[in-house]
């Protein structure tokens, strides 16, 4: 399951991957890419962080911490050829 910063990242990645016209194969590069550098870094039973984790509940917001991570996610994706609008 997906927390909503999650979810943000997705979106975002697929309206810049619309905007910038990307192609099957440009997409499939970039994921070649993303996927040699991580694969192994991902435990087989992760399932990832509860929302509680992620999002400070009595704001509902995300913590300082995974804001930060989804920017240097995101700038990581825009150094690929992703081309995000904001």
């Amino acid at each position: 399951m997906a927390t909503p910063l999650e979810s943000r990242f997705y979106h975002e990645t697929a309206k810049a991957s619309f905007r910038s016209r990307l192609t099957r194969e440009q997409a499939n590069e970039i994921c070649g890419k993303l996927l040699e550098k991580y694969e192994g870094k991902i435990p087989v039973d992760n399932y990832g962080k509860k929302i509680q984790e992620v999002f400070d509940m009595d704001r509902l917001v995300p913590r300082q911490e995974f804001v930060d991570q989804f920017r240097r996610v995101k700038d990581e994706v825009a150094e690929l050829g992703v081309e995000y609008c904001y």
